[in-house]
């Protein structure tokens, strides 16, 4: 796993972007109703980590919320027309409700604990939420746990947990988003290079064997 934060920051200078639309334009729009401002089980509760700013020597700290999404997939287009991965970053980013990276880097070891990061465990073991990587590096400690949204019932999602002694970061998408989706978008919004294999090779279908001619028949006298 590549370092957590330099991808964080692209997606905190396109946050950055957003930021500029037109105030007025947003002010607009019709105030959301209740049923709206209900939360899906694919939105988990990060802010708790906010405190740990306090001791972090960088922090990335990015809200996006659908309102500002819409613009994602036009702003990469005009970075890349010509790129055939952005394009389909853009296609995969269209199917999002919600962009949520918090990711902290510490001068020094032990200035996080796994108890700042028990309450978000607690929500992946909802019903719906599925772990699907989980790789532990026993040299430099780093751990990186993938989680997708399987709740046809719930908006789909997907949740990282990136750790190392000295790094924290947890990144939450919410909206619709395949597990193929996930290598396409590492190195973006704040998804770390994982440089794993989803599945690995227990996902590789076995081909069939070629069925062998049986021996005609032979005729009983």
């Amino acid at each position: 796993m590549k370092t957590v934060i330099n991808h964080s920051l692209k997606l905190a200078c396109l946050a950055a972007l957003l930021a500029c639309a037109p105030v007025a334009a947003r002010a607009q729009q019709p105030k959301p109703t209740a049923q709206a401002l209900a939360q899906p089980i694919s939105k988990l509760q990060i802010e708790n980590l906010d405190a740990l700013a306090a001791r972090a020597e960088h922090v990335v700290d990015v809200t996006i919320d659908e309102s500002m999404l819409k613009f994602i997939p036009m702003i990469i287009r005009k970075q890349s027309k010509t790129s055939a991965d952005a394009q389909k970053i853009a296609k995969i980013a269209a199917g999002f409700r919600g962009v949520y990276v918090r990711s902290f880097t510490f001068s020094d070891e032990g200035q996080w604990a796994e108890s700042d990061i028990a309450g978000i465990r607690a929500q992946l073991k909802q019903p719906g939420w599925s772990r699907i990587v989980s790789v532990k590096t026993r040299k430099d400690g780093q751990n990186v746990e993938v989680y997708v949204m399987t709740d046809p019932a719930n908006l789909g999602g997907l949740a990282i947990l990136a750790t190392q002694p000295n790094e924290l970061t947890v990144v939450n998408i919410v909206g619709k988003i395949d597990i193929e989706d996930i290598l396409a978008l590492e190195g973006n919004f704040g998804i770390p290079d994982l440089d794993i294999q989803i599945g690995g090779s227990d996902r590789e279908e076995k081909k069939p064997e070629p069925k062998r001619n049986a021996p005609p028949a032979t005729k009983k006298p």
